[in-house]
């Protein structure tokens, strides 16, 4: 079964339309194409199989993107910690974008990829929508302590490893202002460099989708032989 397979009225438009960030984002989240194709492939299979509800939804993005979550957070448990993402993983979704920016990519990915799954997954909806520990925990079925303790630990070990990289895209005048400011307002700053650096990775990763749609071809042709079957 192929990508042509008849579809019900409005699916394939809102696929075109919405896959491009949520591959994107599941790709920030996971730090891997296997994983966030995955994701992205059972969440919009289900709103298949549910298209007469979820269509009717004011924005049935929103609902593909928390079972996306949701997958992501089921797979958080397999996986494993990493100095560094292999450039390969971001070259099948980035064929064409400049070494600086991939640089960039890799090293905000590249910090998650260092952190323990649960650690991993509660640091990435937090830096990147902006989740509370409360909302965190409702959404993942975590108490609201184990979710603050887990953004402790990964914000201690993001603040140490991503200290000199901050320090290297700062200029020498804001260098000298950095490294006489407190250990807090160092990790505070560190922190929110890290927050801005995946949302422009997203971006870029959304651009690149955008650009190179292979991935979701392969994508929906699965979706689409799945609920044919």
């Amino acid at each position: 079964m192929t990508a042509g397979t008849v579809a019900p009225a409005g699916f394939r438009e809102f696929f075109e339309s919405s896959s491009p960030g949520m591959l994107a984002r599941a790709l920030a989240l996971t730090g891997n194409r296997h994983d966030a194709e995955d994701a992205v492939q059972e969440a919009y299979a289900e709103a298949l199989r549910r298209w007469d509800t979820v269509g009717g939804y004011d924005a049935p993005d929103a609902w593909v993107y928390l079972v996306v979550r949701q997958r992501c957070w089921k797979a958080a448990r397999r996986w494993r910690r990493s100095s560094s993402l292999d450039s390969l993983e971001l070259a099948a979704w980035r064929t064409n974008s400049s070494t600086e920016r991939a640089a960039e990519a890799l090293i905000a990915l590249g910090a998650l990829a260092a952190l323990r799954g649960r650690q991993r997954m509660v640091m990435g909806l937090h830096l990147l929508h902006g989740m509370t520990s409360r909302e965190i925990a409702d959404e993942l079925g975590m108490t609201d302590n184990a979710v603050r303790q887990s953004l402790l630990k990964a914000r201690v070990r993001l603040s140490k490893e991503l200290a000199a990289t901050r320090l290297g895209h700062l200029s020498p005048t804001e260098r000298a202002v950095e490294e006489r400011s407190t250990a807090l307002d160092r990790a505070t700053r560190t922190m929110q460099w890290l927050a801005d650096t995946l949302h422009a990775t997203e971006d870029w990763l959304r651009a690149g989708i955008e650009e190179n749609d292979r991935g979701r071809r392969r994508v929906l042709g699965e979706i689409l032989a799945r609920w044919s079957r």
